[in-house]
């Protein structure tokens, strides 16, 4: 009888934990799904001042130590990149939908989270 007691206790047990497990991973689930995140992406480029005021772009781009002839709009709400500009920099960040700047050329806009000098000069 104990034996039989012990048994169903287990199961229930072991159910119990099975259901848990499979709600949880179902939630979890369900909040990323919800949330479009754009993949974080770092740059090595030169700060320079953008066409308007108050705006920057990234010049001599390399990504993944591969140069691109690309120039990127970059903005930051946390970093003031008007101290860097004329250096050298690696920034961190995601990408928005491209815009067109002041000439009507399109350029990818870059929103830095995270900036780390790598020269006080661009030469």
């Amino acid at each position: 009888m104990k034996w039989m007691i012990s048994s169903a206790l287990l199961v229930a047990v072991a159910l119990s934990v099975g259901v848990h497990a499979q709600s949880g991973g179902a939630m979890a689930k369900d909040d990323k799904m919800g949330k479009m995140e754009t993949p974080t992406k770092t740059y090595t480029g030169c700060v320079a001042a953008g066409a308007e005021t108050g705006t920057f772009a990234l010049t001599h781009v390399m990504a993944d130590d591969h140069m691109k002839n690309a120039t990127m709009t970059v903005s930051s709400k946390g970093i003031d990149l008007s101290k860097h500009i004329g250096h050298k920099v690696t920034v961190t960040g995601s990408s928005e939908p491209d815009k067109m700047d002041a000439m009507g050329k399109q350029m990818s806009a870059f929103t830095v989270k995270s900036l780390k000098m790598v020269s006080g000069s661009c030469s």
